[in-house]
């Protein structure tokens, strides 16, 4: 198997999961396509929609008190994404790698046919990552004074943010049909826009016209 390494989900958070969750398929036209019980161990309950053949958006929100989603909310004021998780060809490599650089391993997930690595929150600065089922991947490069990683189909930049109290997720690009109806949509509800993009749970989201 060659070695790679892919944006899979994209989880954000919400203090109300059913809120969260009507907004996105009023707003983008989504529908759940699956809801993960095991997240019941960590005090939580989520739900995912799809945005691609093979991508994910997730909504997570603490059923109680003392969970690590609630006091990311608590701590953030609600604001950046949750986490961001990744299929590879090695994810206990990629794990290991981590450890060297001094970034703790919050959590394996070992099951028949799933193994998972959740790294440390707080080590993790901007957001929660988690690496599943497979490793490796391209370096990042650097220019203009940001460092950009390419993975299979997407890129995540990482930016400055002189001046800000706490480094976050701060934004996500989709191409979708209907940009400028969506957007409408985003007004129409309150939420706050801008030229291309609306906030939703504490995170921008970027539109660009599908084929422009």
């Amino acid at each position: 198997m060659q070695p790679y390494l892919r944006l899979r989900q994209v989880c954000l958070a919400a203090p109300h999961l059913q809120a969260s969750s009507a907004l996105i398929r009023a707003l983008l036209g989504l529908e759940e396509c699956h809801r993960d019980p095991n997240v019941a161990s960590y005090g939580l309950e989520n739900a995912l929609f799809p945005i691609g053949a093979d991508r994910f958006l997730e909504v997570v929100s603490p059923t109680g008190p003392g969970t690590a989603v609630g006091r990311f909310l608590q701590q953030s004021h609600g604001r950046g994404g949750y986490m961001l998780i990744f299929d590879c060809d090695d994810p206990k490599g990629r794990a290991e790698r981590a450890a060297a650089l001094g970034v703790r391993i919050a959590h394996h997930i070992d099951r028949a046919r799933f193994q998972g690595y959740q790294l440390h929150p707080k080590d993790c600065r901007a957001s929660f990552l988690e690496f599943d089922h497979t490793s490796g991947g391209e370096p990042a490069s650097a220019a203009g004074g940001r460092h950009v990683f390419r993975v299979d189909r997407q890129t995540i930049a990482i930016l400055p943010a002189p001046g800000v109290a706490r480094e976050r997720l701060d934004a996500l690009a989709l191409v979708v049909r209907g940009a400028r109806a969506i957007l409408a949509r985003a007004r129409q509800m309150g939420l706050e826009t801008r030229e291309d993009a609306f906030a939703l749970c504490g995170v921008w989201v970027r539109l660009k016209e599908e084929g422009a």
